[in-house]
């Protein structure tokens, strides 16, 4: 517990005194551990052991990654979800989802094919992970009728600009004469030439928007390859790879797409895709969080709380560039609620900003020094969220007695 914790837990005991207490909870994946609907209903629970008979709301909160098409179904009753044969990272075999909503606008998460979360640790290389699953979706959708697409941008496990997924699309890749058979992020390097004259005509009638956070371009290094692939599996030499597998992609489209769309904001995020889409298929890129606060009911039961609760696995400067935790905490200040936010792990060079950007406390919820990998583990990640919760909220209940 940070020194002022308890005189900033003084400011709302006007606001909590005699009335029953209405907590929100909107905490993002803390990824490669627990989902944002786990991590909620864990923080939820240690609402309730200290405050039994506190109103808890628990939501969904997503960036544009894992979790944004729960998040955007919840509210919407009417919404359908539809379930389609599609590819892994890996080109294997896999049922994913989209959703449907009630104004036809199909949901796609592009995690849900080409996410981390699909590959064990051992399988995760860029150089062999391909974003054709997500064509594959897009297709199936547009075989239905669909053509309004808001496709969530995050957690994936790939890195070749989206040559799979327009490969799916009908788009064909050569090196000089020879076709590409392979569409995945090492043979971005032998690409000369895309012929986008097969690509699906009915593609021109489509609108996309792209929901994501990440504002790095292509290229360069705050690009795709440089920033995220390493996270991906990639080393050093792949990560040069990758980076000179992207220049090359952009220069064989370059007949075909939008210029300079390399440098233009979120064109590095999935591993290129954004580009693809910004430069390709003329998408429109638009803030994962804003999409989920502005087009759910999560604002407005975060505008009528009294505290809310948000978090990520990892909060540091990277956080306050836009991410969905800061977004939402940013949204509560405005109705003037009391927001806490928790993660598993905490830079705590960046808490007075955080505090500064809208998080009234930041807390870490690991009690113990453990390795990574333990602090991973679901079951310790939930108990910790759980616990963190029921102290920070017992400290509350406990000034408003006194």
């Amino acid at each position: 517990m940070y020194p002022g914790f308890y005189v900033i837990i003084k400011n709302i005991i006007l606001i909590l005194r005699g009335t029953l207490v209405k907590v929100v909870i909107a905490i993002d994946s803390f990824k490669g551990s627990v989902s944002s609907f786990t991590a909620g209903n864990a923080a939820k629970e240690g609402v309730l052991r200290a405050i039994p008979d506190a109103n808890v709301e628990v939501f969904c909160l997503s960036d544009g990654g894992e979790g944004m098409m729960q998040a955007m179904l919840m509210g919407k009753p009417s919404a359908k979800r539809h379930s389609v044969h599609t590819k892994d990272p890996l080109m294997r075999n896999i049922v994913s989802e989209y959703a449907i909503m009630p104004d036809s606008t199909v949901i796609i998460e592009s995690a849900s094919c080409c996410g981390m979360g699909l590959l064990d640790t051992s399988e995760r290389d860029p150089l062999f992970t391909t974003t054709f699953g997500l064509g594959i979706m897009i297709l199936d959708a547009i075989e239905r009728g669909f053509r309004n697409f808001t496709i969530g941008l995050g957690g994936s496990a790939t890195n070749d600009c989206g040559m799979g997924m327009l490969a799916a699309l009908g788009y064909r890749f050569y090196i000089r004469q020879d076709e590409i058979k392979e569409f995945v992020g090492k043979n971005m390097c032998n690409i000369t030439y895309i012929d986008a004259s097969y690509a699906d005509k009915r593609l021109l009638d489509c609108s996309f928007k792209v929901a994501c956070d990440v504002s790095n371009p292509l290229l360069g290094e705050n690009g795709a390859a440089h920033v995220f692939a390493r996270q991906k599996g990639a080393s050093d030499n792949d990560i040069s790879i990758l980076e000179l597998g992207a220049k090359r992609f952009t220069l064989a489209a370059r007949d075909i797409a939008v210029p300079n769309a390399d440098i233009f904001r979120g064109a590095g995020a999935a591993g290129g895709l954004g580009y693809a889409f910004l430069a390709i298929l003329n998408a429109q890129m638009v803030s994962g969080a804003d999409v989920i606060l502005n087009e759910t009911i999560l604002g407005q039961a975060i505008s009528n709380a009294d505290i809310f609760i948000t978090g990520e696995g990892r909060m540091d400067r990277q956080t306050l560039m836009g991410k969905a935790p800061i977004k939402s905490a940013k949204f509560a200040k405005k109705y003037g609620v009391f927001t806490i936010g928790i993660a598993g792990s905490l830079d705590i060079s960046a808490i007075s900003a955080l505090n500064e950007a809208g998080l009234d406390v930041c807390i870490s919820i690991q009690h113990a020094p453990c390795s990574l990998k333990e602090a991973l583990q679901k079951q310790r990640t939930c108990d910790n969220i759980s616990a963190c919760i029921e102290q920070i909220m017992r400290a509350i209940a406990q000034k408003n007695r006194s």
